[in-house]
C-alpha cells in the first residue's frame, strides 16, 4: 500500500465566496500556512463541495447568490460530518446582529472584512486543531463506552457464573456433609484416633465449603439489579444486626455502641450486610482487650459518612486496599476464619449506591471503616 503523499497530508479548506477575486487572495494565503483548499462560489456548490470532499475547515462568505453563507452553514450542520465540523464566517457586516446570526445558525467563529491574511491563517489553523481534538475527543469517548459496556458485560456473565456455581455446588456438598456426620456419629470412637482426625478434617472442610458458597452467593446477588430504596432507620437496622451478632457478642464479650442515626434512603437488607459485616470483622479481629466497637454518622454536604471504629488488632496502611479485594487475606485461616469476601461484599454494596469505603487506622489503636452513602 502507498503511503499518503506530503500534499494529501496536508488539512483541507473548502472557500465559499462569490467575488473570484476575493477566492484567489483566501486560497494564496491558506496555501502558503500549509493548506490545500477547494473553492465554490455560492452556497449551492458550498454544499456540493462539502458532501463531496470532506473538508477539515469551511471559510464560508456571507452574501453568496443562491444561498447565503448563513443558510449554507445551517445546511452543513445537517449534513454527515457536518455536526462537528469547523466553520469560519466571513463578514463585511461588522454588527452585532450578524454575529448572532453566524453563532445561531453554527458558525464557530469569524471574521470581517477587509480581511488581515495573518490573521485568517491563524483562524484557521486554530479551528482545524480544536476541530481534529474534538474528533479524537469523540473517539475517545466512544472508546470508553464500548469498554464500560464490555465490562459491564464481563461482570454480568462473571456474576450470574458465581451464582449458577454456587447455587449448583450447594447440593453434592450436602451428600458429602450429610454423610461424613453420619460416619462421625456412627463411628466415634469405633476407629483409630487417625480416622476419627480424617473425619474432622472432611467435617471441617465441608463447613468452610458450605461457607464460602454462602459468601459467593451473597457477593453475586449484591447490586447485580438496582436493589429498592425506601427510607431505612439505621439505628432499627443496627438493632436488629446486634441481635444476629449475639452469639459472636457474647462470646467475645464486646461491647458494641452508637450515636445518634439517620434515617436514610437505601435498601434495609444491603444496609444490614454493610454493618454486619463490618461489625462482624471488628469482633472478630480484636487483639487481647475484649472488642470496643462504635457505630456513628454524619452528614457530610451531599452524603451521609458512616464510621465503625475499634480497638483490634488494626490494619496496616499498605493493606487499606487489599483487604476490600475478594479472598485476599491478612491473616492464616487458622489465626482468623473466615472466606475474606466480607468486605469486597460491603464494597460492592456501596459501590452500585455511588458511595465510597475505606480504612483508616485509629491514633489510639485499632480501625475505622467508613463508608458513604447519598443523603
Amino acid at each position: 500500500m502507498s503511503k499518503p503523499s506530503k500534499e494529501e497530508n496536508q488539512p483541507l479548506v473548502l472557500i465559499a465566496d462569490d467575488d473570484p477575486a476575493m477566492c484567489l487572495l483566501m486560497t494564496e494565503s491558506l496555501e502558503r500556512a500549509g493548506f490545500r483548499t477547494v473553492e465554490a462560489h455560492d452556497g449551492n456548490e458550498a454544499l456540493a463541495a462539502f458532501q463531496r470532499q470532506q473538508p477539515d475547515v469551511v471559510v464560508l462568505d456571507v452574501k453568496m447568490p443562491q444561498q447565503d453563507g448563513f443558510a449554507a452553514c445551517a445546511a452543513i450542520r445537517q449534513k454527515p460530518r457536518g455536526e462537528h465540523v469547523p466553520i469560519l464566517m466571513v463578514t463585511g457586516l461588522d454588527d452585532i446582529d450578524s454575529i448572532n446570526r453566524a453563532f445561531q445558525v453554527g458558525a464557530t467563529d469569524f471574521v470581517s472584512k477587509p480581511i488581515n491574511w495573518t490573521v485568517l491563517s491563524h483562524h484557521v489553523r486554530y479551528l482545524y486543531r480544536a476541530g481534529r481534538a474534538m474528533i479524537e475527543l469523540r473517539q475517545s469517548q466512544t472508546d470508553l463506552k464500548h469498554q464500560a459496556e464490555q465490562l459491564a458485560r464481563s461482570n454480568r456473565d462473571l456474576e450470574q457464573f458465581a451464582y449458577v456455581a454456587s447455587h449448583d455446588l450447594q447440593e453434592p456438598l450436602r451428600m458429602v456433609s450429610s454423610y461424613a456426620k453420619m460416619l462421625a456419629k456412627r463411628y466415634d470412637g469405633k476407629l483409630d484416633s487417625t480416622a476419627d482426625d480424617y473425619i474432622g478434617f472432611v467435617l471441617d472442610g465441608a463447613e468452610r465449603m458450605r461457607q464460602l458458597i454462602q459468601d459467593l452467593l451473597k457477593y453475586s446477588r449484591a447490586g447485580t439489579s438496582p436493589a429498592p430504596l425506601g427510607p431505612v432507620n439505621v439505628a432499627t437496622a443496627l438493632s436488629q444486626t446486634l441481635e444476629d451478632l449475639d452469639v459472636a457478642i457474647q462470646s467475645s464479650r464486646a461491647t458494641v455502641t452508637h450515636d445518634e442515626l439517620p434515617i436514610v434512603m437505601a435498601n434495609e437488607t444491603q444496609m444490614k450486610q454493610l454493618l454486619q459485616n463490618s461489625i462482624g470483622n471488628a469482633i472478630k479481629f480484636h487483639g487481647d482487650k475484649a472488642p470496643q466497637i462504635h457505630v456513628s454518622a454524619e452528614r457530610k454536604g451531599c452524603e451521609w459518612r458512616f464510621a465503625v471504629r475499634d480497638n483490634g488488632i488494626g490494619v496496616p496502611a499498605e493493606f487499606a486496599e487489599r483487604i476490600f479485594v475478594m479472598f485476599q487475606r491478612l491473616h492464616s485461616r487458622e489465626t482468623y476464619p473466615g472466606t475474606g469476601i466480607g468486605l469486597s461484599i460491603c464494597k460492592k454494596i456501596v459501590d452500585h449506591m455511588n458511595g465510597r469505603i475505606w480504612v483508616e487506622p485509629n491514633p489510639e489503636g485499632g480501625s475505622s471503616f467508613f463508608f458513604t452513602i447519598p443523603a
